[in-house]
């Protein structure tokens, strides 16, 4: 089964590329509006540190994806600029749900680069017009179109479940 976008153009969707930061994963403090990844690092280089002591997990999103490709059939992939999937406690929660987790060092390109969703895309055997890219932030949005994806702003939980049902 597909999922088509109800906004124009209408695409045949069947891949979803997911970013991590503020979509996925957001500080506790949301005063920070810093990258997470140089958080991360500042707060892990004192004492006794508990990831999930610092940062909010979308759970809400997280199971609208997993309902999403169990509906659909669909890929699911996470691509990102930073390490932080990588810590067990993060990895061991993505991992049953998606396909393949990325980050910028995997392709060879960070997020801002449309090379970087190209070669993703050779990575995942995608074709860039059944894929769904969903970002906070404008330059990595526009350069996933630039590749050829269709593209979602994450705004909020409701708007972006919403886009996909």
């Amino acid at each position: 089964m597909q999922v088509r976008l109800l906004s124009p153009p209408h695409y045949m969707i069947t891949t979803l590329i997911s970013d991590f930061s503020y979509v996925l994963l957001f500080p506790k403090d949301l005063r920070y509006k810093g990258r997470l990844n140089d958080l991360h690092k500042q707060l892990s280089q004192g004492g006794t540190y508990t990831i999930l002591d610092h940062y909010l997990f979308n759970d809400e999103l997280f199971t609208a994806y997993s309902e999403w490709k169990k509906k659909t059939g669909g890929s699911l992939f996470l691509y990102t600029d930073g390490q932080m999937h990588r810590i067990p406690e993060l990895r061991q929660h993505l991992e049953p749900v998606f396909d393949a987790l990325y980050c910028s060092d995997d392709v060879g390109y960070r997020k801002n680069n449309p090379l970087g969703y190209t070669a993703l895309l050779a990575k995942i055997e995608k074709n860039p017009d059944e894929v769904l890219f969903i970002d906070d932030k404008d330059q990595n949005l526009e350069a996933s179109k630039e590749a050829g994806l269709t593209t979602l702003k994450y705004i909020s939980n409701t708007q972006t479940i919403q886009a996909l049902r």
